[in-house]
């Protein structure tokens, strides 16, 4: 994969992370910058050792193989994140009847949950959690990249980071943004996906 595609891939894994920044931000939860590196570290470690799974897999491959199945994984996973996100926006399921699986997945459309002792500030353990749940996306796209795509965890780190600070700066600046809705952001990060994926396969 070209720069280019690096670049759009890494950004598109990542831009959950300016809507979860401001969105918390507007609900009056710090977070401090330490938070917000430790959860850029965990998505890039994350997606790194799915980078590095990915290519033990290709190795065995021949390179078409493993650019059509690349290719397949990341549609299907843009696919599941919008199919996902269009899911979380009109269900009805109270947060109690959740389990640690799905309550992590809410953090994408409820960033709120990730201050989960309500300090209003997001300290490093609940930064771990929320690291975790943010990266889900970009793990699984690493299966289908191979060891040729291993600035793709890198760029994640770096857009997870930028795109939190910049979040927290926006939504410490626009109280209207309550009224916007993070689904927004999962679902052009996974119609994103399934161009970049399809573009793979051409």
């Amino acid at each position: 994969m070209n720069i280019t595609g690096t670049i759009m891939l890494s950004a598109a894994l990542s831009i959950d992370a300016l809507g979860i920044g401001a969105s918390i931000r507007v609900r009056g939860i710090r977070t401090p910058f330490l938070s917000r590196l430790t959860i850029a570290v965990v998505s890039g470690s994350l997606t790194a050792a799915a980078v590095f799974f990915g290519g033990l897999i290709g190795g065995a491959l021949t390179e078409n193989v493993v650019r059509t199945a690349g290719g397949i994984l990341i549609m299907l996973l843009g696919t599941y994140i919008i199919i996902g996100a269009l899911k979380e926006e009109f269900s009805s399921d109270s947060d109690d009847s959740r389990n640690t699986v799905e309550k992590a997945a809410g953090i994408l459309t409820k960033p709120e949950l990730g201050d989960m002792d309500r300090s209003k500030s997001i300290d490093l353990r609940e930064a771990l959690y929320i690291g975790a749940a943010v990266s889900a996306d970009s793990f699984a796209a690493g299966f289908g990249l191979t060891y040729d795509d291993f600035l793709v965890p890198l760029f994640c780190a770096v857009f997870q980071l930028a795109f939190l600070c910049a979040g927290e700066f926006i939504g410490s600046r626009a109280a209207k943004l309550r009224d916007v809705k993070e689904v927004y952001f999962s679902i052009a990060s996974g119609v994103i996906l399934v161009l970049i994926g399809a573009l793979r396969l051409v």
